[in-house]
């Protein structure tokens, strides 16, 4: 499968993760994040699917596939980034933090809601090899 190409207009922010654009972990956690939003959306309207190209199918724009695709990519593009950001404003999701500046902020938050998945993705982001931390 080719990985669908973005705008090329896009521009970078670094709130949403300009600064680990070569984690492997961020590329992996952006489309496991779009998937389950995904999947979360079709079970809810009685018919549940799992696959890319269906998954592609349900989302509100041609960014989706890109963002799924791209947890296979060698580096994260300001386009994915971009894109992300897109992809939750036309579903809905709004960001909890729109003003926060760096990650503490929502490490707090995940803290105050006991959000496990929050903090171990920023404190794996924040270790040196990007390696999954389980327990």
């Amino acid at each position: 499968m080719r990985t669908p190409k973005l705008s090329s207009t896009a521009t970078i922010s670094p709130r949403f993760g300009a600064c680990w654009a070569e984690a492997p972990l961020l590329r992996r956690r952006i489309a496991w994040a779009v998937r389950t939003i995904l999947i979360a959306r079709s079970a809810e309207a009685g018919n549940p699917v799992f696959s890319p190209a269906a998954l592609t199918a349900l989302g509100p724009s041609q960014i989706t596939a890109a963002l799924i695709a791209g947890k296979d990519a060698d580096h994260l593009s300001a386009d994915a980034l971009t894109g992300l950001e897109r992809f939750l404003r036309e579903e809905a999701l709004a960001d909890p933090l729109p003003t926060a500046s760096d990650p503490q902020p929502y490490a707090e938050l995940f803290r105050r809601t006991d959000n496990a998945v929050g903090l171990g993705f920023l404190r794996q982001l924040g270790s040196s090899e990007n390696e999954p931390v389980y327990g």
